[in-house]
């Protein structure tokens, strides 16, 4: 005669290592967003030190350069500079970014990410849609000139703010001289 088992249900043992299955599963699962929502700001921030760095190089060395912050038709946010001369080519540390233009993008930033402009004595600036955010190097020093919004208040921006869900980073720009820090 074979022995029939009660089956009717589970273990307590069972729940408890079903439990820590899940338990381990989601905090992988949340050390991975977290770490990729860390990259992708780190990553627009460089992107934005790095295209500030070379407008400062080329208003020392050329001429009249801006650096503008635009959303395109995908609502991502670019980085973009102008220049004044329509024959030159910039380089950035991964190489070649464009020529022939006076128009670069030098990044264009994930969907996700949020980019505020904070100025002197105007309030902090979205770049969302149509709002675009100009920034005017100086000639002598490299430094920040001033900043032209598209909704007419123009002022000198001191920071760049970077954000993604609960991710922010600030980047703080020494207006006269040009000097970026985190």
């Amino acid at each position: 005669m074979k022995n029939k088992r009660d089956n009717r249900g589970v273990t307590l043992i069972e729940l408890i290592a079903a439990i820590a299955i899940m338990g381990i599963i989601t905090s992988a699962l949340t050390v991975g967003i977290f770490t990729i929502t860390n990259q992708r700001v780190n990553n627009a921030c460089n992107s934005i030190k790095e295209a500030i760095q070379l407008g400062q190089t080329y208003v020392k060395s050329k001429g009249a350069c801006k650096m503008s912050f635009e959303q395109n038709s995908d609502g991502e946010v670019e980085v973009v500079i102008y220049t004044s001369d329509s024959e030159i080519t910039l380089y950035s540390a991964a190489g070649k970014v464009g020529t022939n233009t006076n128009r670069r993008v030098i990044a264009t930033l994930n969907k996700k990410i949020k980019v505020t402009v904070g100025y002197k004595t105007q309030s902090d600036f979205e770049i969302t849609g149509s709002n675009v955010a100009d920034i005017t190097f100086n000639r002598s020093m490299g430094g920040i000139e001033e900043s032209c919004r598209s909704d007419g208040n123009d002022d000198v921006p001191t920071s760049i703010t970077v954000t993604n869900g609960s991710k922010t980073k600030v980047i703080k720009i020494a207006t006269y001289t040009g000097v970026i820090t985190y």
